[in-house]
């Protein structure tokens, strides 16, 4: 069953264009843009934090990466162990 959901993953992905072997984004926001990007999403990023610092402490020094992003995938917030990121 887990394989199922990740192969499923997998097809939407490549359905919306994503090819998986791309490793690195293919757009990085700078200056005004992430300015711009962060502002929009205030509101997730503010509502999103508590709850990401909370489930941080259960996986602290386990290899998570928590990563929070907008409807496009862009990354708003990244928590996670410094080694693993």
């Amino acid at each position: 069953m887990k394989h199922d959901v990740i192969q499923k993953s997998h097809a939407r992905s490549i359905m919306k264009g994503l090819d998986e072997d791309h490793m690195f984004p293919r757009t990085i926001l700078r200056g005004s843009q992430l300015e711009n990007l962060l502002e929009k999403n205030h509101y997730l990023i503010d509502t999103s934090l508590p709850f990401i610092k909370n489930l941080y402490t259960l996986v602290k020094g386990s290899g998570f990466v928590i990563t929070l992003t907008d409807s496009e995938g862009c990354i708003l917030e990244l928590t996670g162990d410094a080694d693993t990121m």
